[in-house]
């Protein structure tokens, strides 16, 4: 299934629980080098992770290059505006 922008479903523009882009994609692995080559492994303690599938893609790069950070699901974080609850587009 890909995971690209689709065209939004619904009157508002909103999109319920979009995936990430390619540019999203490419800048998620582009922090995680720069955290992980920077020797800031020290500083971070843990990450916060929205459950939205954007988040979580966003998440999984970081997770690869620093694998002993823990990886905290947190289900209160969310975009402005709240959850979108409505029809999922086709994926």
């Amino acid at each position: 299934a890909s995971t690209e922008a689709v065209e939004p479903h619904h009157p508002s523009g909103r999109q319920p629980d979009p995936g990430i882009t390619a540019l999203g994609r490419a800048q998620s692995l582009c922090a995680a080098r720069w955290l992980a080559g920077n020797n800031l492994r020290e500083r971070i303690d843990r990450v916060f992770v929205s459950p939205m599938l954007r988040a979580l893609h966003t998440a999984q790069p970081l997770r690869d290059a620093l694998p002993d950070v823990p990886m905290v699901l947190h289900r209160d974080i969310f975009e402005v505006g709240g959850c979108f609850h409505g029809p999922r587009a086709a994926r």
